[in-house]
């Protein structure tokens, strides 16, 4: 299986240098340091080395969730393709083994395909590309001209205290409380499922006339791209919010019974709304 074969490659990339050049190297050639001795056509598993390496090393680093979806979805592509090394990798074969089955894909498979290709480029972006190359590494990336163009973000319009309202009552008959606080937090402040996750009441600073949601980088949690992000919103949503957490003495701004933090705390609540 998986397992096993990981686990002859890691031997075979210790012992080798270790009968050749001595204990130090071999180390060296475990860590990562040295991920390959020559050439420039690694094999997943040694590409994996590289791509991490990179995104420990960036000032921006990706969050641990992103990496781990990126090479995901570029190992799936590999096995689609048959490709045991990056150069293996063929962007004029992808698109027809992956609907090998179906000539006519839909719209919503075709986005599937879309989000695949864009996950995986991720591991190939202009600075990892410099980062393999200063390791000695020349790479190309695969996916070159399979971009796919993005929709220009619409700046967040917060809803209307109309729309607040209907929302509001309806969710009153349908939802409990800590549910109710997810809807208002997702369409009325736009916050994300991991930032509705991981807000805490500190995040939220009562001003003269609104109030700021500062969404922060915290021990336990990484904004979007590592960046901080502030948003105001009315009085009346916040007082909502207020009512609903009621008197609560949760550590996290949407109660939940596991006080534990971890990225599914509210995956049941999410499911349920």
């Amino acid at each position: 299986g998986t397992n096993k074969n990981t686990a002859e490659t890691r031997a075979t990339r210790f012992i080798a240098p270790a009968e050749k050049s001595g204990f130090d190297t071999a180390k060296e050639e475990l860590l990562g340091k040295r991920v390959m001795k020559a050439g420039s056509n690694p094999s997943f598993q040694e590409f994996e080395i590289l791509y991490r390496d990179f995104c420990r090393q960036s000032a921006k680093a990706p969050r641990l969730r992103t990496i781990n979806k990126n090479l995901q979805r570029l190992k799936f592509i590999m096995s689609k393709l048959g490709a045991s090394t990056i150069a293996d990798i063929d962007n004029r074969k992808l698109y027809k083994k992956w609907f090998a089955e179906n000539s006519s894909p839909s719209h919503q498979q075709k986005r599937t395909f879309a989000s695949a290709v864009s996950c995986a480029s991720g591991c190939f972006k202009v600075s990892a590309l410099a980062h393999y190359s200063s390791k000695g590494i020349e790479i190309q990336n695969p996916f070159k001209g399979m971009e796919i163009s993005k929709p220009k973000v619409k700046q967040y319009v917060p809803m209307s205290e109309e729309l607040r309202n209907i929302i509001w009552n309806d969710c009153q008959t349908e939802l409990p409380a800590s549910e109710t606080m997810i809807v208002l937090m997702a369409l009325g402040i736009g916050m994300r499922i991991s930032e509705i996750n991981a807000s805490i009441p500190a995040w939220f600073s009562k001003q003269s006339e609104n109030v700021t949601v500062h969404i922060r980088e915290e021990p336990f949690f990484l904004p979007k791209a590592g960046e901080d992000g502030v948003v105001p919103i009315p009085l009346e949503l916040y007082s909502l919010l207020l009512t609903l957490r009621h008197d609560s003495d949760s550590k996290w701004f949407v109660p939940n019974g596991n006080e534990e933090f971890h990225e599914g705390r509210l995956r049941k609540r999410f499911e349920s709304v």
